[in-house]
């Protein structure tokens, strides 16, 4: 499974001329051989291209993408992880995940 990570949503939602053919690309690619999904803080994340709650509810249907909870066995870790390394990207090599490239 792969966590689509938020900007990659919004790039290809807002349709962002420096990231969205990338971003695009990379969810196709991934597409081929993993199951993408999102997690609730993505899907409240995502819920900024909306102007009021009920509508955040569809945002799982309108992107495809199922939205898995966080077991809570992942959340301390996960905040530990946060602490690491460049706080986010390149905390645990073995997580797959979709993000933006560093610009």
């Amino acid at each position: 499974m792969v966590l689509v990570d938020t900007h990659v949503m919004l790039d290809v939602a807002e349709d962002d001329a420096l990231s969205a053919d990338g971003s695009q690309g990379q969810l196709e690619r991934s597409a081929v051989s993993e199951m993408l999904a999102i997690n609730p803080v993505i899907c409240s994340e995502l819920s900024i291209t909306h102007t009021r709650s009920e509508e955040m509810e569809t945002i799982p249907e309108a992107i495809a993408l199922p939205v898995i909870e966080i077991p809570r066995r992942a959340l301390f870790p996960g905040g530990k992880a946060f602490l690491g390394v460049g706080r986010y990207r390149g905390c645990d090599p073995t997580l797959a995940f979709i993000a933006p490239e560093l610009r």
